[in-house]
This record gives structure tokens, C-alpha cells and sequence, in this order.
């Protein structure tokens, strides 16, 4: 799993890592310069942490973000809902990705030979017809999206349940501030529609490092900038293939616009000498 290797990786820079943990308040120098945190362990203990800086790594409801007051100065216009699973006995050969006006579907080989297979489709629909009858709807959108993987899906063995996201738009925040930076869905959330919200979080985590290892203001400010120059045209391409208001022309065109917006990425983030100028193409 992906977190084991990121919790392995930190043991092994030296970091101590403890779960169970929750961060019950922010430490504050004299100044108001965030200084630090108050958790509460699995006791009920609440100790105090001090900090040069602390690092918001919690999900788009992150408590640090809302302590720090930290506020989305630009949010999505739509959101797609899913249901998703995991099955096994599906033959593992690649990515599977399905469209049909108004619904999204796919399958993802992942471990231990198990697919996670997905159903997507416009909140407002998810909302009116699938959450009444979560796995009938999940069927359903298959079948109409994929006869073939519904059928396949069908006669395959679920592992675990199903489970449903029934959409949240998109928003950025604020990502830094005196004594504390934000990563992850934290500072930077969109649709998960298009798949790209791990690169968005690993990308930005190195832009902060640096930044922070950068040791000023200006670093950090720096990191803001490049995480939306390289952030916003993906948000954009994304929010709009969430509307699920398009035709198949359509979403050919928008399509292409997120691979060139992913070819921008990659060139910036394999180009550390260079300062990013990367002006998103597409419009609001």
C-alpha cells in the first residue's frame, strides 16, 4: 500500500511516525506565528508539540486548515459521484476506462489480484436514483456505460463492499502561512474523476519540502505560485469533465486538454533548475 511506503520511507529519514493521534489546537508564539500543536493521544492525553513549522497533511476537511485559518479562494463548479469496489477473478490487463453521456466507468488493477471497478456519474443524478438502492444504481450505470464490464463484474467475487463518494467540487486554499504549510487535498483538492489527485499530492509535498528546507517567506510563496501554475489547468480540465455536461466530441477535446496539461507537469517537475512559467491555458 501506498501509505505503508510513505510511512517506511519517513522511519527510515528519521521521522517518528505514531497513528491514533489527533491534533486538538495549534501552538501560537507571541506573534500569533504558528508555533506548533497540541494532539491528544489514544489516552485522551493532550501534549503539546513545539514546531519550527507544521505541516497540514490532512484531507480536505484538514483540521490545521481550519485552525490556521487557512480559506479556499477558489472552489469547482461540479462534482462527479462514485461507487466503486474491489473484485477479484477479473483478468489484470491494464487500465479500463469507459464514457457514455452522463455516466463514467472503469476497472484499475491494484493488489494482491484484486480490480478496484468504478461507476461515475453527475452528483445530482447519484443523489435522485443510485444512493436509494447503492449496489442496484452501481449495476446499472456499468450495464449502460459497458455492457461487457457489467456483465464481467457481475459474475466476478466482490471483496469488501461497496463503498459510495457522493461528490464534493474542488477547491484550493491558501497553502501557506506564518509557522505552518499546507499539502495534499489539504491545500489543493479536485474531482477524483480524472485519476490525478496522488500526483497532485506527491507533486506539491516536494514543492514544499524545498520550500521549507528554503527556510523563507519568499520559498513558500514561491511553492504557491508553482502549485497553481502547475495546479489550475488541471482543476480547470477536471471540473469540467466532472459536469458530465458534455458529448463524446466534447469530452475527446477536454481529453486532450488534460494530457498537454499533464505533459506541462512532468516538463516543470523534471526541470528543478528551472522556474516554472506556465500560464494555465484554459479559461474559467
Amino acid at each position: 500500500m501506498l501509505r505503508d511506503l510513505l510511512v517506511d520511507a519517513a522511519r527510515e529519514s528519521g521521522a517518528e511516525v505514531v497513528f491514533g493521534w489527533r491534533v486538538a489546537d495549534l501552538l501560537r508564539a507571541a506573534d500569533g506565528r504558528v508555533a506548533g500543536v497540541s494532539v491528544e493521544d489514544g489516552n485522551g492525553q493532550v501534549i503539546p508539540l513545539a514546531a519550527d513549522t507544521v505541516v497540514g497533511a490532512d484531507g480536505l476537511r484538514s483540521t490545521v486548515a481550519r485552525l490556521a485559518g487557512a480559506e479556499p479562494y477558489r472552489s469547482g463548479q461540479h462534482a462527479a459521484a462514485t461507487v466503486y469496489g474491489y473484485f477479484a477473478g477479473l483478468e489484470n490487463d491494464g487500465f479500463h476506462w469507459h464514457f457514455t453521456p452522463g455516466a463514467s466507468v472503469g476497472r484499475i488493477p491494484t493488489n494482491e489480484g484484486l480490480s478496484c471497478v468504478f461507476a461515475s456519474t453527475s452528483a445530482r443524478r447519484f443523489e435522485d436514483e443510485v444512493s436509494r438502492d447503492v449496489a442496484a444504481g452501481f449495476a446499472r450505470v456499468l450495464a449502460e456505460c459497458s455492457p461487457e464490464l457489467g456483465a464481467t463484474v457481475a459474475s466476478a467475487r466482490r471483496s469488501g463492499q461497496l463503498r459510495g463518494f457522493a461528490g464534493q467540487a474542488g477547491l484550493l486554499r491558501q497553502p501557506w502561512g506564518p509557522g505552518f504549510v499546507l499539502v495534499g487535498d489539504a491545500a489543493y483538492f479536485k474531482d477524483p474523476i480524472t485519476a490525478h489527485g496522488i500526483t497532485d499530492a506527491l507533486r506539491d509535498a516536494e514543492l514544499a519540502a524545498d520550500a521549507i528546507a528554503a527556510g523563507s517567506e519568499r520559498a513558500l510563496a514561491r511553492y504557491h505560485v508553482t502549485r497553481d501554475e502547475l495546479g489550475l489547468g488541471l482543476f480547470e480540465v477536471t471540473d469540467r469533465i466532472a459536469s458530465f455536461e458534455w458529448s463524446l466530441p466534447d469530452l475527446e477535446q477536454l481529453h486532450l486538454a488534460l494530457a498537454e496539461e499533464m505533459k506541462r507537469e512532468v516538463a516543470a517537475m523534471t526541470t528543478p533548475s528551472t522556474t516554472p512559467v506556465l500560464a494555465p491555458r484554459l479559461s474559467a
